[in-house]
């Protein structure tokens, strides 16, 4: 099994977004892609009034749905983020959305100025994408290269962001 790669950032930075972007490049070049989320708040895993939601909220601790088109499971308790890793697919690339502080390598996105000081606290951390009001400011990435020895992504830039996190993950 490859090593999960991470996607952090604070808040609205464009993980997500990201993420998707990622998945569509590598999916087209046949590699198989496994998702993990974190969510810090509580999460609905279904519409209420579901049959699923009826049982969950009747009290079972453990609720599973599965169609043509795919099963999900939802237990009710919080979840390491090793043993969900163990979970997926052995073929998939496994990228992380969130999960700040786990040790595996990272990528920080960086909307604002005050986001730099995330890459300085964070462990693992092998680049760093910038939105387009921040690529514009040299001495910044200046910093992000040259100081912190870190390659610099713009946020557009999908496929070498895509080939970065391949190179880790596959090293």
């Amino acid at each position: 099994m490859a090593s999960p790669y991470q996607i952090v950032g604070y808040k609205n930075r464009g993980k997500t977004n990201l993420i998707c972007r990622l998945i569509d490049v590598w999916s087209a070049k046949g590699q198989s892609v496994a998702t993990i989320k974190h969510d810090a708040h509580q999460f609905e895993f279904d519409r209420k009034g579901s049959d699923t939601w009826l049982h969950r909220h009747s009290g079972a601790s453990w609720s599973a749905i599965t169609a043509e088109n795919g099963t999900a499971v939802v237990y009710n308790q919080k979840e390491q983020l090793s043993h969900l890793i163990s979970m997926a697919p052995s073929d998939a690339m496994i990228i992380v959305e969130g999960f700040k502080l786990e040790p595996y390598p990272k990528l920080v996105l960086v909307r604002s100025i005050e986001d730099i000081e995330l890459i300085e606290e964070l462990n693992s951390v092998t680049a760093a994408v910038l939105w387009p009001e921040i690529w514009e400011r040299a001495e910044l990435r200046t910093k992000l290269e040259v100081a912190m020895r870190l390659p610099v992504f713009e946020l557009d830039d999908t496929e070498r962001i895509a080939d970065h996190i391949h190179s880790i993950i596959h090293s």
